[in-house]
């Protein structure tokens, strides 16, 4: 009678490794806890991918990137960029013959900030102080890639840019709101610091004073901020 043999099964593929994409304030790629220095090529890709969350077809990625080429130089310089990723590219791209994507274990900074952005403003539901404790604690103060100078990228700068604003302003009248006065006035200012002639950002300031009850410092910074417009004003005519 012939044994059976029991079977075996395969050891578990290792999980991949945790790759994390920085966007805001300047490019920064990691893997595993370890930052590594992809070439001007692969950084462009990565980024387009992650301001494109659901992907580009090759052909298309290829004439974003490289708009003064014609396609098949393009094409070919693309490959030569993923060639030339860091790493096991199946850790960072999720790809087929037509469209690449990024994989989704990586994480990027802009899509958890964007996230949270969502959730303060939506206004028709109210934030439980965990949400808002989380939402204080992110750094809505940097920009997207603001050292880069591609015209593809941006729309992708303006629409981080104002939404990020959006975001602090609203952030911090719920923060008043909930009586959480010292760090609603604390987002103002960095409303304020990114954009100094945003009227929004300063009435908004204005508002977190109040509700810090600090009227004489409210009143002082409306004036002092009437004669930054004033002289900002005359200086353009």
């Amino acid at each position: 009678m012939a044994r059976v043999l029991p079977v075996v099964a395969p050891p578990p593929a290792p999980p991949p490794p945790a790759v994390g994409l920085e966007l805001l304030g300047g490019f920064a790629l990691h893997l595993d806890g370890r930052e590594v220095q992809p070439t001007i090529a692969a950084r462009r890709l990565l980024a387009l991918l992650a301001v494109e969350p659901g992907g580009l077809t090759r052909a298309r990625a290829a004439a974003v990137l490289w708009p003064a080429l014609d396609q098949a130089r393009a094409g070919a310089a693309l490959r030569t960029a993923l060639h030339r990723l860091p790493g096991d590219r199946s850790h960072l791209l999720q790809g087929t013959p037509e469209r690449l994507r990024l994989a989704p274990h990586v994480s990027v900074d802009l899509a958890g900030r964007r996230a949270v952005a969502a959730r303060v403003l939506n206004l028709a539901l109210p934030m439980p102080a965990e949400d808002l404790g989380r939402a204080a604690a992110c750094d809505f103060g940097a920009d997207l890639l603001p050292d880069w100078e591609e015209h593809w990228l941006a729309p992708h700068q303006e629409r981080w840019r104002q939404q990020r604003l959006h975001t602090l302003e609203t952030l911090s009248a719920r923060l008043a709101e909930a009586g959480w006065a010292g760090a609603a006035v604390d987002a103002a200012l960095v409303a304020v610091h990114a954009d100094s002639l945003r009227e929004s950002a300063h009435e908004t300031l204005v508002a977190a004073y109040l509700a810090a009850g600090n009227q004489i410092a409210a009143r002082a910074y409306r004036a002092s901020y009437r004669e930054l417009l004033r002289r900002e004003l005359d200086a353009r005519n």
